[in-house]
């Protein structure tokens, strides 16, 4: 694997500097933190799926381990052209022998949930730290993309069962002319 020096005098003036087998050390970091992100996601998947008691969130679960799959084939093989070193792989299968009714489909809901959004954040970072390898970058893309329709029918399917939690509104009682705006609002913005 070739680690890149962006302010290398020879790469200075070169016309086009993101080359298909180049990669930064951050680039590399991000194959491996992804791969080790859905490994984790897959692991955790088919440990729920042994307790899910609706046909059709096992159907949903069973869509999202399919794109984490796919990400995960195309991670591999980027790894292995680039010589990545990749973390250990999660077991084949994760089955049990018994079935806890005390493990509820909500609960499994709420534990996807937050871990898809946790996950969204290291996903989405690839992103901006992906600075030498265009097609490396694309690939993030297309898998944050992917997760962001995870998520969002995992969202509507919760939504539907009533499992979702809407945030309470506080409302003042007096109306404010003119609001101040503290420095952590003005960094949201």
């Amino acid at each position: 694997m070739k680690i890149s020096n962006l302010l290398h005098p020879e790469r200075l003036f070169k016309k086009n500097i993101t080359v298909e087998d180049e990669l930064s050390t951050i680039e590399a970091y991000n194959i491996w933190n992804a791969l080790k992100t859905r490994y984790t996601s897959l692991e955790t998947y088919e440990l729920f799926r042994n307790f899910v008691h609706d046909r059709d969130f096992d159907l949903l679960l069973d869509q999202h381990l399919e794109h984490f799959q796919e990400q995960i084939d195309i991670l591999e093989d980027i790894a292995k052209k680039l010589k990545v070193k990749v973390p250990s792989k999660p077991p084949e299968q994760i089955k049990t022998s018994t079935h806890i009714d005390s493990i509820t489909d909500k609960m499994i809901f709420k534990r996807l949930y937050s871990d898809l959004i946790a996950e969204l954040y290291s996903l989405s970072a690839t992103i901006s730290r992906s600075r030498v390898n265009e097609s490396l970058r694309k690939h993030f893309i297309n898998f944050v993309n992917s997760h962001l329709n995870d998520f969002q029918n995992l969202y509507k399917y919760g939504k539907v069962k009533g499992w979702t939690e809407v945030a309470p509104s506080f409302k003042t009682h007096k109306p404010m002319k003119k609001e101040e705006l503290s420095t952590s609002e003005a960094g949201h913005l």
